[in-house]
């Protein structure tokens, strides 16, 4: 049986029909998850954790409040048997949702089209997911309509559209 840990804050919408009202909810994608069957981290060091997490802290830290290795979190984290959120969106992240390159990504953040960073773990940077949802709001972006790359400027999408597309 395999579950996945999700660490939400309380009353956190984790789909449209379904609200987490406490700090860990074991997800069963198999059948019912056996309480006995793992041991875990105990609910204060859960909440200690999402505490932590929301204000920046870097995986290395909520690893040891959650008294596993960082490189158990960031594979349990990779392969989604684990759950932070609010979720961080890296630049490899936003690389993916806009279909940027990594250094389109970085002119971008270098010219100050992107907002600035949340915060930093190491030498990576990351965004709260909030951050970029309100950051496409307030920004006019043009989207490919062939392949659903973002550009901030109309220029940008034209030439695609003609080098790429025409």
């Amino acid at each position: 049986m395999r579950s996945v840990v999700v660490i939400a804050p309380v009353n956190h919408r984790v789909s449209p029909d379904h609200t987490c009202t406490a700090a860990v909810v074991a997800l069963a994608l198999d059948g019912w998850v056996d309480p006995g069957a793992a041991s875990g981290p105990d609910a204060g060091a859960v909440v200690e954790a999402h505490r932590r997490w929301r204000a920046g802290a870097r995986v290395r830290e909520i690893a040891q409040i959650l008294g596993v290795t960082p490189s158990s979190l960031r594979d349990q984290l990779r392969t989604g048997e684990m759950v932070l959120l609010p979720e961080r969106v890296g630049s490899a992240g936003l690389c993916v949702q806009f279909g940027w390159t990594r250094s389109a990504q970085s002119l971008y953040r270098r010219k100050g089209v992107l907002p600035p960073p949340d915060g930093q773990d190491g030498r990576a940077l990351w965004w709260w997911q909030e951050t970029i949802d309100s950051w496409v709001e307030a920004t006019e972006l043009y989207w490919c309509p062939d392949c659903h790359h973002a550009f901030v400027a109309a220029a940008g999408a034209r030439e695609h559209w003609t080098r790429v597309h025409g």
